[in-house]
């Protein structure tokens, strides 16, 4: 399965990359090399679904998706 995800990654990430690329280009956005917008992107997001997913529930999902997404704009907003 190794070539499908890779291919599905690809495509999904192309995605990303190609809403982002305007904001990069205004300076909105740092540039960064797309393994690093991967790592710093769906890294806490990852890491949280397995806490999560492992029993760590005392946080409600919709807190967590406010903690997430502000610490993730502040890691690669220029706007800081």
């Amino acid at each position: 399965y190794q070539a499908e995800i890779a291919a599905f990654k690809g495509a999904f990430y192309a995605d990303i990359f190609g809403w982002m690329r305007p904001f990069v280009e205004s300076g909105q956005l740092l540039r960064l090399p797309p393994w690093a917008y991967d790592a710093i992107i769906m890294g806490p997001a990852h890491e949280f679904a397995r806490r999560w997913l492992g029993g760590m529930q005392e946080l409600a999902l919709d807190e967590a998706k406010g903690i997430i997404a502000t610490a993730v704009w502040r890691a690669i907003s220029l706007a800081n």
